[in-house]
């Protein structure tokens, strides 16, 4: 199966919140991404769950990061930043989505899989990382911008409870 990571992130950090077409911008790499995500997912042979379940958490990360986009680029730059269509198509995976969700854990023995069923499991596993380092970076950008007094390791624990504890929806 060819699968590639998509070379999304070119994020220019200096100019992220001097206008709102680079919050628009960065959205629509995270929508294009879940396009690609889907399409991946529907390539998957069904004896590889654990792929699809790695997909769908991966989804999920990228929901919750352009919902966090939305909100805060809307109260930054006090604007309405995606179509009516987008909005809409956001909230109705907000309602689709459950933040706490409960599902079994497959676990994943490494031993039995094929070479390709384990470079694909660290490819999802690699793309899934960089995306939350990206979610980090805009989390962290926005409370650079928003509290000033703070420190850095101060930012740094925020952004981390914000990463690990938040979900965000649109309704």
């Amino acid at each position: 199966m060819d699968v590639r990571i998509l070379k999304m992130w070119s994020v220019n950090w200096r100019t992220l919140l001097d206008h709102p077409s680079e919050i628009v911008r960065l959205d629509e790499q995270l929508r294009l991404k879940t396009e690609d995500l889907l399409d991946f997912k529907n390539k998957i042979d069904y004896n590889c769950k654990y792929l699809c379940d790695e997909v769908d958490k991966h989804m999920a990360i990228i929901h919750n990061f352009r919902c966090y986009l939305y909100i805060e680029g809307t109260k930054y730059f006090q604007t309405q930043l995606l179509c009516k269509n987008q909005l809409d198509l956001l909230k109705r995976m907000s309602n689709e989505l459950q933040p706490n969700e409960r599902r079994e854990v497959e676990v994943v023995t490494f031993s039995n899989l094929t070479d390709n069923q384990l470079n694909l499991f660290l490819l999802i596993e690699t793309d899934m990382k960089n995306t939350e380092d990206i979610f980090k970076k805009v989390v962290f950008r926005f409370l650079a911008e928003n509290n000033f007094a703070t420190c850095f390791h101060d930012k740094m624990i925020m952004a981390n409870v914000i990463m690990s504890k938040c979900y965000f929806s649109i309704v």
